[in-house]
């Protein structure tokens, strides 16, 4: 095995790109080896921490990505958590909410606990719960609308209702959107009211996202699942000029 000689003495030399630079010299046999010029090899050391830099963003952004779409936040408010939310006066108070049921999540989860957010059309109501579920990351959102849907396209594949249901029952935090619109069947009001009564057994926390008064939520669930609900359950108004 050829050892490499490296007693010579430095010698100056030229780089194309960077012009006169002092290189060391060595010999492996009798083949002469010229150290590279500092400023190229600063250059590619840093070329090579960019590209680390930039897979490693790349990759932190994927897991950000799959988060995302696991949570099924609607893409509108992705890369949005509590604190990127600028609340405008008439919503300090929901925000304020949030950033405690996000401090005392472990609590509210034990307690099952149900709560409503209320208000009119554009008061910003999915954006703070879409910020919510990102600041925790941990949770599900999904429109009341969509849980029959899913229900009634289990009936066409391998799934039951019951898989749909207990999937939906055992998240640690679902927030449920469009909850009371008008096209809202009775059965999709029994539906939600038997997922929450599921999850609070499973002691897990429930966000329903409704445009109605608590008035008009007594109304679609009926009085008896409203007080159920309430048990321990929170009504938050969020009531203000629409944003959009």
């Amino acid at each position: 095995m050829k050892l490499i000689n490296n007693e010579y003495p430095d010698e100056n030399t030229t780089c194309k790109s960077h012009g006169k630079y002092t290189a060391k010299i060595a010999y492996l046999g009798e083949h002469k080896i010229t150290s590279t010029c500092p400023e190229c090899s600063r250059e590619e050391n840093k070329k090579q921490a960019d590209q680390k830099k930039d897979e490693l963003a790349a990759k932190r952004r994927q897991i950000q990505i799959d988060f995302l779409e696991d949570a099924n936040i609607i893409k509108r408010y992705w890369d949005m958590t509590l604190d990127d939310y600028k609340p405008r006066e008439f919503q300090k108070n929901a925000h304020e909410k949030c950033l405690n049921f996000a401090s005392r999540f472990d609590e509210m989860c034990s307690k099952g606990q149900c709560v409503i957010f209320c208000g009119g059309v554009g008061t910003g109501k999915t954006m703070l719960l879409s910020a919510l579920i990102q600041s925790l990351r941990v949770g599900y959102y999904i429109r009341a609308v969509d849980i029959s849907r899913n229900v009634r396209h289990a009936y066409s594949s391998n799934e039951s209702e019951l898989d749909v249901i207990e999937e939906l029952a055992n998240q640690r935090l679902l927030v449920i959107d469009e909850v009371g619109l008008q096209q809202n069947t009775k059965a999709e009001a029994l539906l939600i009211t038997d997922l929450i009564d599921r999850r609070y057994g499973n002691m897990v926390a429930t966000i329903l996202i409704t445009n109605l008064d608590e008035e008009g939520v007594k109304e679609s669930f009926g009085p008896r699942a409203f007080s159920r609900m309430m048990q321990k359950g929170a009504i938050i108004s969020i009531d203000g000029e629409s944003q959009r």
